[in-house]
């Protein structure tokens, strides 16, 4: 998939530090599609918590957990195989650089200009 095709954006700050920001029309939608996602399970949860108890009331509650880390994790993976990765680490380290080297480009340019 090309990069410009690519639904989402991931930050990468780190080994655990990143975030996923959905890119254009239809990154937004896809996202929003995923979030719809939850939807039925936690109306399937409602219905469920209503009629039961005890024991039946706690495997229900299981399940609910089991299907949202389900979701979560499904998410995640969908997303991050549609992205574009940024390395923030690496980004911030070459603007840096970009600025030191304007510095001294005005800083010659100053020192060359007659007074």
């Amino acid at each position: 998939m090309p990069k410009r095709d690519k639904p989402f954006v991931i930050y990468r700050g780190g080994w655990i530090d990143y975030m996923i920001v959905p890119k254009g029309l239809v990154g937004w939608m896809q996202f929003l599609i995923w979030l719809a996602l939850l939807v039925p399970m936690a109306l399937w949860f409602m219905d469920h918590s209503k009629v039961h108890e005890g024991p039946d009331l706690a495997n229900g509650q299981l399940l609910l957990v089991f299907g949202i880390l389900f979701w979560l994790l499904g998410g995640i993976w969908w997303m991050s195989v549609r992205a574009t990765v940024v390395d923030v680490p690496v980004l911030r380290r070459d603007r840096q650089r970009e600025r030191q080297r304007e510095r001294l480009e005005r800083r010659r340019k100053e020192s060359n200009d007659p007074p």
